[in-house]
């Protein structure tokens, strides 16, 4: 009997131990050790800094929740000054069982302003409720385009061509998956304009993979100027615009090289010397 009664008092013992410990994991879940965290992925990967973007931009954001609670569920809302084209426009609500949520948000056509951003997560841990609140703002930027024709001079076709712009430091590469002879493909990138400060600038534009091709000019270099330029009429003007580049690459072997012809000013000059 008296064994029997040690195992019940320990029973009961170890009973009221549980007992506060259950309640304080719950009141600890409900103070604010549940959490959640975004990151943001541009085009070049998930990164937990808040990204700046072009106008008309499709990115994602990622949110992650504490995990070891049920019930989660994850509302994201979105506005802007000038929300024409920003989507989603109404609260994205969506629900999870393991605490990951991924949204998708297109950002407005109009630039010079910013993103609102709130993403409100919860969930419970056992009958308790508990909630985290997100906020950001993302600025939105102009985009400046760089376009180039890629033109098949041969009577070839070509495929997986690398077509790369470098203005100034700054690198994009795009890609043309095929070509057939005699027809041309548009192609193009965006810029960011707050990567682009007054000054001048070197456009380069070429393949990247220009060893299939044989004695060929598959690069093109122009310059342009970006703010209130010297007073140089020959110079390419920009005010918050699109700067449209428009190279012909020829891909043919045996193609003549393309030689840029004088600038105006120069012929102008050149008359006026004669």
């Amino acid at each position: 009997m008296n064994f029997i009664k040690t195992v019940a008092l320990v029973s009961v013992i170890i009973l009221l131990f549980s007992v506060p410990i259950a309640m304080s994991s719950q009141s600890k879940a409900s103070n604010g050790s549940f959490s959640a965290t975004a990151t943001f992925n541009v085009g070049h990967g998930a990164t937990s800094v808040v990204p700046k973007v072009l106008e008309s931009q499709r990115f994602q954001i990622y949110v992650n929740a504490t995990r070891g609670y049920s019930n989660y569920s994850a509302t994201l809302i979105v506005g802007a000054d000038y929300d024409i084209g920003l989507s989603p426009n109404v609260p994205d609500h969506k629900t999870s069982k393991n605490g990951f949520f991924e949204f998708n948000v297109t950002a407005p056509n109009t630039d010079n302003q910013s993103i609102s951003v709130m993403i409100i997560v919860s969930a419970t841990f056992g009958s308790t409720p508990v909630e985290k609140i997100l906020t950001y703002s993302i600025q939105v930027y102009k985009a400046v385009t760089f376009y180039a024709v890629i033109t098949d001079g041969s009577g070839s076709p070509y495929y997986n061509i690398t077509v790369y712009f470098q203005i100034g430091s700054i690198n994009k590469t795009t890609q043309v998956s095929k070509i057939l002879p005699g027809q041309s493909e548009l192609v193009s990138v965006n810029i960011p304009d707050y990567l682009l400060g007054s000054g001048e600038y070197t456009v380069a534009v070429g393949i990247t993979n220009a060893s299939v091709f044989h004695d060929v000019n598959v690069n093109y270099k122009s310059t342009f100027y970006v703010g209130n330029p010297p007073n140089y009429d020959w110079i390419y003007y920009f005010v918050a615009l699109a700067a449209v580049i428009m190279i012909i690459l020829f891909l043919a072997a045996g193609k003549r090289k393309l030689t840029p012809g004088l600038p105006k000013w120069k012929n102008r000059r050149q008359k006026k010397k004669q």
